[in-house]
């Protein structure tokens, strides 16, 4: 079962993120959330409490955990032959 994103927030789904968690807002769908609003701070913010090293780990987690791991590595092999926008 998903880790719940609020456990993040010590169980309080009144800090949690997303308006609509209801408590069953699951990890996975919490680390895109995370990933959108971490590059959106970082690009369009300006945001230097978040470095580029950090974006570029959240950004893998992100989709490492939607892709799989395998489905990540063929997507990173299109990108370098340019076969993916």
């Amino acid at each position: 079962m998903a880790k719940h994103i609020c456990d993040e927030y010590k169980n309080n789904c009144n800090l949690c993120p997303v308006s609509d968690c209801n408590g069953e807002f699951t990890a996975e769908r919490g680390t895109l959330l995370y990933a959108v609003q971490a590059a959106y701070r970082k690009h369009h913010l300006d945001d230097d409490r978040i470095g580029w090293d950090e974006l570029g780990n959240i950004l893998l987690d992100a989709l490492c955990n939607q892709m799989g791991d395998g489905g990540y590595q063929a997507w990173l092999e299109r990108v370098a032959r340019k076969e993916t926008p």
